[in-house]
């Protein structure tokens, strides 16, 4: 049975406000990562390129073995290549990956 025009146009706008929650929520985390990383653990280095990439992935700008460690040994998940889905990120973990992130970036191995 085809959808309804009504219908239709109903789920359009349930999708753009979906959209835009993610679209927030990422955005929201990168901001808190960013935050976490230059005002709270004060990890040497640059990271205003969290904050102006844009999608769901970010770059970390961290060498394999930094995110072999984060893999290994803090249990976060991401590329070798220091590809990461901000997608995974919430209120709750940022800390703890931000915490690993300063970590790895002080005890580069």
């Amino acid at each position: 049975k085809p959808s309804s025009a009504a219908s239709d146009v109903y789920k359009r706008q349930e999708w753009d406000r979906d959209i835009k929650t993610m679209s927030r929520r990422i955005i929201s985390m990168r901001e808190q990562l960013y935050d976490l990383l230059t005002n709270k653990f004060h990890t040497p280095g640059s990271w205003e390129h969290i904050k102006t990439q844009t999608g769901m992935f970010s770059y970390l700008g961290l060498d394999e073995a930094q995110c072999d460690r984060l893999i290994r040994e803090g249990h976060i998940y991401l590329m070798r290549t220091g590809r990461v889905s901000m997608s995974g990120f919430n209120p709750r973990n940022v800390e703890y990956i931000a915490s690993w992130i300063d970590k790895v970036v002080r005890e580069r191995s």
